[in-house]
């Protein structure tokens, strides 16, 4: 069992803006996921993204639009609160941004491929001391990011990774890795098509 030093308040603080952002996030998702799917019921469909959920939202706060009943429109109404869970994501967007770059730890993070200031700061907040491990490997392994062994008779079987260890760490290391993967096959591909074929 590997024993991690008690965080800083600091620290503590920075990851509980995570969790709360992460909250919301998902809280935002689901009411647009919801007010897209009751909308729909009226035969009103949009586009993805920002700018369909602008449009969805419109189109509830047009009175003057005859496609919804008005007690499906008052019941839709309280789902248009998602603005106010935008706006407090991206509050807790630019505090994070801010204690970012006031840590000198996270900035040099921030320096790897596929990490950006939203991973820098989770794993500067949440490894304490990385002189507890003695490669990266470990602490791979602490966060859940190694294959699992199921090693038996001097044969070595690696399975899928263990997932022990933090979830929200490791959901931001590997959406970063494939950030980094995706840009490197659209950076190749676009090197390929310049060169002539012969």
């Amino acid at each position: 069992m590997r024993f991690v030093p008690v965080k800083s308040e600091e620290q503590q603080s920075v990851l509980m803006l995570h969790r709360v952002r992460e909250l919301l996030i998902r809280q935002r998702t689901k009411l647009v996921n919801a007010l897209r799917g009751h909308l729909a019921e009226f035969g009103i469909v949009t586009r993805q993204g920002v700018a369909g959920v602008g449009m969805l939202i419109a189109s509830v706060e047009d009175y003057d639009h005859d496609l919804i009943p008005p007690l499906a429109r008052s019941s839709l109404l309280p789902l248009i609160g998602l603005r106010e869970v935008h706006e407090k994501v991206s509050e807790m967007d630019r505090q994070i941004h801010a204690w970012h770059r006031s840590n000198e730890l996270s900035r040099r993070l921030e320096t790897v491929p596929g990490i950006g200031p939203i991973t820098a700061s989770a794993i500067a907040a949440t490894v304490t001391d990385v002189a507890l491990f003695k490669s990266g490997r470990q602490l791979a392994a602490w966060i859940g990011l190694v294959p699992r062994q199921n090693s038996s008779g001097g044969k070595d079987r690696l399975g899928r990774i263990s997932k022990q260890g933090d979830p929200y760490l490791r959901r931001l290391l590997v959406v970063g890795a494939h950030a980094v993967l995706r840009s490197a096959e659209k950076e190749k591909r676009h090197q390929l098509a310049g060169r002539p074929i012969f």
